[in-house]
């Protein structure tokens, strides 16, 4: 699901557009009050809150699991309770970002369409076609981007179309899909620890320490807007299955 962001130089405020139903406890000697509400909301299809204010830029972050699926239908509301129907054109015309950042594209640059008439688009797809990739897209009314750049400059780094970094006259953003622990083998591992740790490995010693020095290089110049689908999580209530994600790193 994407989530809404307005973004300025003193103030941020943030809005997921998910809507989440909340069961009763299915425990028979508890019993639920007819008078006790059994849903909540936590969306909203009223795009027009928050009100748009002078000198803010909305900025929208969005794993779609793949571009060509998310055209499939145009139906708002098929995105919001669907996930094999989003809506993207439908999505980008109620909330329209001025950035829209989308990670995990799954597609070549070429074969990019769908684009609504209003905006500019710039996708970074892997090399192995149908897996990982980003792509931003820029509202017309934003000012020309001074620079758009493809990558870290690290070859390593740059075979999956994971970061994508456009420049503004008073800032940069930074789109990036994060590697996450589940991705690369290593035949020197035992097999049941083999894609965890080589990958975790890869993702703290290695792309998070270049990454890092790389925001930091960009931030000495402008400030730096960054965002994506950061594979993280805080603590481990964040996580469905935390103990799979617990590994030893040397």
């Amino acid at each position: 699901m994407p989530k809404r962001k307005r973004e300025t130089s003193d103030s941020s405020e943030e809005e997921s557009l998910s809507e989440e139903v909340v069961s009763p406890p299915k425990n028979k000697k508890q019993k639920v009050s007819e008078e006790e509400p059994t849903t909540t909301s936590t969306g909203s299809d009223d795009f027009s809150i928050p009100a748009p204010q002078p000198n803010h830029i909305k900025i929208v972050s969005w794993n779609v699991a793949g571009f060509q699926a998310i055209l499939k239908a145009s139906d708002l509301r098929s995105h919001l309770f669907s996930p094999s129907q989003k809506g993207f054109a439908e999505y980008v015309k109620n909330e329209q970002p001025d950035i829209l950042c989308l990670q995990e594209t799954k597609i070549a640059a070429n074969k990019v369409t769908g684009i609504p008439s209003d905006y500019t688009h710039y996708f970074y797809g892997a090399t192995k076609p149908g897996l990982h990739g980003t792509g931003i897209l820029l509202k017309n009314t934003l000012p020309e981007p001074l620079s758009v750049k493809f990558g870290l400059g690290i070859g390593k780094h740059d075979d999956e179309g994971r970061c994508i970094t456009v420049e503004f006259d008073t800032f940069y953003i930074v789109n990036t899909y994060i590697p996450n622990s589940g991705m690369k083998l290593d035949k020197y591992v035992p097999k049941s620890l083999m894609k965890l740790t080589c990958s975790l490995k890869y993702r703290t010693k290695e792309w998070d320490v270049d990454f890092q020095k790389y925001l930091l290089d960009l931030e000495s110049k402008k400030p730096v807007i960054w965002c994506g689908d950061l594979n993280v999580a805080h603590k481990e209530i964040d996580l469905k299955n935390p103990k799979t994600n617990v590994s030893i790193l040397d």
